[in-house]
């Protein structure tokens, strides 16, 4: 039995779907009249005759009905079902028709109306990847307090800077040792640099042999210096620089740096990462680090889950 009930379904799906797509069948007829329908809706509206809109709507909505009934019964639409419904919409026609809401008006109309939509469309498109290069490029409330805490307590207490001042003294030999391993960081996010700091350290069996060389922007330079002079991470060795220490990066470095350049074009919207000028960075490191053989550059994403002393074993043949 629930076989046969299946197939009768399955055969009554099969006509409906068949009278669907059939040229001279009802449904397909009531879909024409519903989408001639709501073209003239448009344009008595624009005429301001709501009372046509209103029975044009009205008529929309019973047809729209019929259909959706149908649908769900799983059979084809009979005359005495549609011909009310198909002869109200043909006479609304005839009454557009006779206020010269012709088909060459219809067409004229619709076009307009499609190339709104169009630039519409487009406005919206633009205005969300902006939106998103917004979220992209904003800094968290929890981490903008932190830095502005960190700033402050950078400024008012001395004896913060007093560690700095003596931690540069004594580390300078170390920041150029090449017996050391040295790693670099470009980063502007406090958090995210403590976390590769802390893992590399915590994964390493000889963490005072660590020098961390951190590379921030002139906002976030005084939480870095905060952060990393007031904790202590095993002995290890961490350097803070302020990109504007690198006197050499300038407009011609690249066109990220000066003013007016790709900050300035409109949202082909590029990556917040493409116009960081810490994201380039790397690609100097070199330039940087002059005196170092080996640096291990370490993105501000990364977790360290084991000992890094390996890498600078490797030969790299001069490089």
């Amino acid at each position: 039995e629930n076989s046969v009930s299946k197939r009768r379904e399955a055969h009554s799906s099969s006509k409906f779907t068949d009278e669907v797509v059939s040229a001279t069948s009802f449904s397909q007829q009531l879909s024409e009249q519903i989408i001639l329908a709501k073209a003239y809706v448009v344009i008595a509206k624009e005429h301001n005759d709501l009372h046509l809109a209103w029975e044009l709507s009205s008529k929309i909505r019973s047809s729209q009905l019929l259909l959706s009934k149908a649908a769900m019964r799983g059979e084809i639409i009979s005359l005495a079902e549609a011909e009310s419904l198909m002869k109200s919409l043909s006479s609304l026609f005839l009454k557009a028709q006779d206020l010269h809401y012709d088909i060459a008006t219809t067409i004229v109309t619709m076009k307009s109306h499609m190339q709104a939509l169009e630039q519409r469309a487009s406005s919206s498109t633009v205005q969300s990847i902006v939106s998103g290069r917004l979220v992209a490029e904003s800094v968290p409330r929890s981490l903008h307090c932190l830095n502005l805490k960190l700033i402050a307590d950078w400024l008012k207490d001395p004896p913060l800077k007093r560690i700095k001042n003596g931690r540069q003294s004594s580390n300078s030999a170390r920041l150029v040792d090449n017996s050391l391993h040295h790693f670099c960081l470009f980063s502007d996010n406090v958090l995210a640099a403590s976390v590769v700091v802390n893992s590399t350290v915590s994964n390493s069996n000889s963490p005072k042999d660590l020098v961390f060389h951190i590379v921030t922007d002139s906002i976030n330079y005084g939480a870095m210096l905060s952060w990393f002079n007031g904790n202590n991470f095993s002995g290890s060795t961490i350097e803070v620089r302020n990109v504007r220490e690198l006197s050499w990066v300038n407009a011609s470095f690249s066109p990220v740096v000066g003013p007016g350049d790709v900050k300035d074009e409109l949202p082909k919207l590029q990556d917040p990462k493409d116009t960081s000028l810490l994201n380039h960075l790397r690609f100097y490191t070199a330039e940087i680090y002059p005196e170092l053989e080996k640096v291990v550059f370490l993105d501000d994403d990364v977790v360290v889950q084991k000992d890094l002393s390996l890498l600078f074993s490797l030969d790299l043949h001069g490089n």
